[in-house]
């Protein structure tokens, strides 16, 4: 089992695949967790597997995308506008699973630090690109390179390459520690696809 519920509040159906607002402009509360998370709406991927790809567990990830909706940053399917009911209702607080902490284990800085983004795709997500916070010498170099990557599949990245020191084997999979052998495997083979040097 993943923990994700078959529809997320304020949204619906967990196959549904959002997508960025071209009229939203994040303001001061913005912080690099909902910029990862904004960067993966891309009307391509799904609430699952956006839940699974960003690896702060079903919980955090659900409170993220709900503030994202209740801010007017993501559209679904067939929207051209988030509903007034949706921008003036209070964002859903999703409840933490037992035995899981309601934050996610973070290896990173808080958000309010200094922050690099890839100068060539500053205009990324609608002017808008994913940051690093305090990026080391060899973090700075790897987002300047001349690579085929975009903004958030470098940070993407590089965030993970973060966590590989302190984070758990289920923590890297992206799973919750229940998960079945079939969902492990699965996990294992999506990451592999994702990181794999051939892309």
């Amino acid at each position: 089992m993943s923990g994700i519920p078959n529809q997320i509040p304020d949204y619906g159906d967990v196959r549904l695949k959002p997508r960025q607002n071209p009229e939203f402009a994040p303001g001061a509360d913005f912080g690099t967790e909902e910029y990862f998370v904004w960067s993966r709406c891309d009307g391509t991927v799904s609430l699952h597997d956006i839940i699974l790809m960003v690896g702060f567990g079903a919980s955090r990830s659900i409170e993220i995308l709900s503030k994202l909706r209740h801010l007017g940053a993501v559209l679904l399917p067939g929207e051209d506008s988030v509903p007034a009911a949706i921008l003036t209702a209070e964002p859903s607080q999703a409840k933490p699973r037992k035995g899981r902490p309601s934050q996610p284990p973070s290896d990173l800085p808080p958000s309010n630090t200094s922050a690099v983004v890839t100068p060539a795709t500053a205009a990324k997500a609608h002017g808008h690109a994913p940051v690093l916070d305090q990026p080391s010498e060899e973090e700075r170099a790897a987002l300047t390179l001349e690579l085929p990557l975009d903004a958030a599949t470098r940070v993407r990245i590089l965030h993970f390459r973060r966590r590989l020191q302190a984070a758990s084997l289920f923590e890297l999979l992206e799973i919750e520690t229940d998960a079945d052998k079939r969902t492990i495997k699965r996990s294992y083979f999506r990451l592999s696809k994702e990181f794999h040097p051939d892309r």
